[in-house]
């Protein structure tokens, strides 16, 4: 299997995930434009602001990333 069929399919993944969280979700577009959430406050406050539970139920999160170098 090629790098470009990898990359390829863990893009179209990250295309599908993305229509589910920006369009299926309902949020739509951040404050004060659409319903999601301030994008402001997420840079400034992270997780205290968006804690489990809270206004964004639909949302998801990381909870561990890995960075991988391909050489």
């Amino acid at each position: 299997m090629s790098i470009c069929y990898i990359l390829h399919s863990v893009f179209l993944r990250f295309l599908i995930n993305l229509r589910k969280m920006y369009i299926d979700s309902g949020y739509g577009e951040g404050a004060p434009s659409g319903k999601g959430p301030n994008q402001g406050l997420i840079q400034a406050k992270g997780n205290e602001y968006l804690p489990r539970g809270s206004s964004y139920p639909k949302l998801s999160y990381f909870s561990k990333v890995i960075l991988l170098k391909i050489s």
